[in-house]
């Protein structure tokens, strides 16, 4: 028998923040997939989560963003880089088509990654037949890579987008690999100087060629991308501790620190993914299973959808909204 206090309790509680988009027909199998999807028990948990979870503001409210945004009038958005911006243009096409019936999805062609065993999205486009608003995505391992960044332009060509999201993509750059002592995980350490000056070189050369384009820079993610592959050694040292945080992760803190100091010197946007997924790792418990559990469990930018993704797409629905 149900206690009614608890049925009441159960009716009272805030409604989640993530909407349950599980059913998206554009990541379902043979309809090219995300980097990393989950099963509906943990979409379940990660909306659960979202209600108990203190945020900065009191709700985000993804509907009025994603409504607002499908009345721009030929808005060209172009995404592009490797996961992370896979991850959030999944994300908001999949927001996008569950409160907008009209929305066209044009797949333009696809690549089969050994990797992950599935189809990974090369190129997607999706329009809105009232506005003639575009919004593509052209998936590359990052501009760190210094021919990429020719890529950029030529897959999302400047005279062309307004509004232009991509990401650095360190972890895909030897020398800087290298810089964060990847394979040392809790040792890491970050060379300051050599890692700026990338990272303004980079900035500085999309600036100029789309200078007149609103640029959205979305920002390195958590720190678990150095902190993953020593799990065992991490757990034995400080498995213990209620909660905390090590060296490396002052290596990602700094790196987001650089990035979002020289994306404002040269008028970018700069969505943190670190600041607007956080909340939603538990690293305790990340330490305590290391492989067993969900990526959603593992850091915050490739995680299952939906996710905390939502609330690092909800600042770039905002951004679009308010600013651009």
């Amino acid at each position: 028998m149900v206690d009614p206090l608890e049925s009441q309790a159960e009716n009272e509680r805030p409604k989640g923040n993530l909407f349950d988009y599980s059913s998206c027909e554009f990541i379902q199998p043979g309809n090219v997939m995300p980097h990393y999807s989950c099963s509906r028990d943990e979409i379940k948990r990660f909306i659960l989560l979202s209600n108990d979870m203190p945020f900065p503001r009191d709700t985000i409210d993804l509907e009025t963003n994603v409504r607002v945004l499908a009345t721009r009038k030929k808005l060209r958005v172009c995404f592009t880089g490797d996961s992370m911006v896979n991850q959030l243009f999944h994300s908001m096409e999949c927001l996008m088509s569950h409160f907008n019936s009209s929305i066209k999805r044009d797949l333009q062609n696809t690549f089969f990654s050994e990797k992950y065993r599935m189809n990974m999205p090369g190129s997607i486009e999706l329009s809105f037949p009232d506005t003639g608003s575009v919004f593509s995505f052209h998936g590359i391992k990052g501009p760190c890579k210094p021919e990429n960044q020719g890529k950029i332009w030529e897959k999302c060509p400047p005279s062309s987008t307004d509004v232009l999201v991509f990401n650095i993509g360190y972890l895909h750059c030897s020398n800087i690999l290298e810089t964060f002592s990847y394979s040392k995980g809790v040792n890491s350490k970050l060379n300051m100087e050599a890692t700026a000056s990338m990272t303004e070189e980079i900035i500085s050369n999309v600036r100029r060629i789309f200078e007149k384009s609103e640029i959205i820079l979305y920002g390195q993610p958590a720190p678990e991308l150095v902190n993953y592959p020593n799990a065992k050694k991490i757990k034995k040292q400080i498995a213990n501790n209620k909660f905390f945080r090590h060296e490396s992760d002052r290596v990602i803190l700094d790196l987001v620190g650089i990035e979002k100091s020289i994306a404002m010197q040269y008028n970018m946007h700069y969505v943190d993914s670190y600041k607007a997924t956080k909340s939603f790792l538990n690293e305790k418990e990340r330490i305590e299973w290391e492989k067993v559990f969900s990526l959603g469990r593992t850091d915050r930018v490739h995680f299952c959808l939906p996710g905390p993704v939502d609330f690092a797409t909800n600042e770039v629905l905002e951004l679009l909204n308010t600013k651009i």
